[in-house]
């Protein structure tokens, strides 16, 4: 009778022994998903922020662009008028 009450608590024990084991592996399959989820959040701030610079980036360039070529339509103008103000009052055939 021992021998059995012995066997049966044996068996009781390794019953809560894996139940214990199968909820620790459940938190810990939680703390790494949990993990995870922390550092693919972390990431897509960072990949946010890049975005954000990136964009400030190519608007910055846009408006250099834009000043640069700005600039350089002023200079053909302005050079097309002295061109056209030169043959009207003759001085460039005087040069």
């Amino acid at each position: 009778m021992m021998l059995l009450m012995k066997e049966r608590l044996q068996g009781r024990s390794i019953g809560v022994s894996l139940t214990l084991s199968g909820s620790c592996r459940k938190r810990w399959l939680q703390r790494q998903r949990d993990r995870r989820l922390a550092q693919l959040t972390d990431e897509l701030v960072l990949k946010g922020a890049l975005l954000k610079q990136a964009k400030a980036n190519s608007a910055g360039a846009k408006r250099s662009v834009g000043l640069v070529h700005a600039d350089r339509l002023l200079a053909q103008t302005s050079l097309a008028k002295q061109r056209e103000c030169c043959r009207t009052c003759g001085y460039a055939s005087k040069a």
